[in-house]
């Protein structure tokens, strides 16, 4: 049988599932990523945009210019704010899912670290997993 994962933003206003296994899971050290979280990293996995259904709710949106000048458009409720997924111009194909908006993200398992070159030095980078100065090669 099929897990199917569902998750959703602080107020339950947006609901959403996915049975895809992610095809990366990473911890992003950015500060677009600190900002955007209020958090010194985000733990984030990508799927493709095809995988994930919004089960109801409506999401915000804002979008940025990337290091390499692409759009990169962060999602969140529009009620409580909770941000819950990242679509990039580079990556059209993908979604990227904050793992903290998970139901249970005890099942989540990150394979690298990104942007460290940015993580603050009171956080420590996660260990047991490699690091990348910036963006992975893709």
């Amino acid at each position: 049988m099929t897990d199917v994962h569902t998750g959703g933003c602080l107020c339950h206003g947006v609901r959403y599932e996915f049975t895809d296994a992610p095809l990366m899971t990473v911890n992003c050290y950015c500060r677009d990523c600190q900002q955007a979280t209020g958090s010194p990293f985000a733990t984030v996995m990508a799927l493709p945009r095809t995988a994930l259904r919004l089960l109801h709710g409506e999401v915000g949106a804002f979008t940025v210019k990337s290091n390499g000048g692409r759009d990169v458009t962060r999602e969140f409720c529009k009620v409580c704010g909770s941000p819950l997924f990242t679509k990039a111009e580079m990556v059209p194909d993908l979604i990227f899912v904050k793992a903290g908006s998970l139901d249970d993200s005890s099942w989540v398992a990150p394979m690298l670290n990104c942007w460290t070159s940015r993580a603050e030095p009171w956080m420590p980078v996660a260990a047991g997993i490699p690091n990348c100065l910036e963006n992975p090669q893709m």
